[in-house]
């Protein structure tokens, strides 16, 4: 959550920044009163679309496939059509990495204690080395 709202904050300020001086060009001190206005505006649209992102995304695992919730989508990952998951990857860089059977390759972002990566590796029963799955799938990027 602390990198998510520190992403939207760096984001949103240099969208800010961006519009601010493509808009007329000019930079005054102190602001005109329009400014706050146009500041607050888009500080205000931004709280909202981080709380309806965070509050809209989520896993859940269920007994045959793993769902993942993204605002009004959703996608199903069963267990048995994932034949791998780089562990060491996903444990050093807090992404989950997994390969469907079609050869898709999925991140999705962890948990603080990686309970996900750990659960996913329980479950998943049909799991390859990294090399057969790089023979069966030579375009995928693991």
């Amino acid at each position: 959550m602390k990198k998510t709202l520190l992403w939207f904050f760096l984001l949103s300020i240099l969208l800010l920044a961006l519009f601010y001086l493509t808009l007329d060009g000019s930079f005054t001190w102190p602001l005109p009163k329009q400014d706050y206005i146009i500041f607050a505006g888009w500080a205000i649209i931004t709280l909202v679309y981080f709380i309806i992102t965070l509050k809209c995304s989520y896993y859940t695992l269920e007994k045959k496939y793993l769902s993942q919730k993204k605002l009004t989508k959703e996608y199903v990952y069963e267990y048995s059509k994932i034949i791998y998951i780089d562990e060491n990857w996903s444990r050093k860089n807090n992404i989950l990495l997994f390969v469907t059977d079609r050869g898709v390759a999925v991140y999705l972002i962890l948990d603080k204690k990686q309970k996900l990566l750990d659960e996913m590796l329980k479950r998943c029963k049909n799991l390859k080395d990294r090399e057969s799955v790089l023979i069966q799938f030579p375009n995928v990027k693991i």
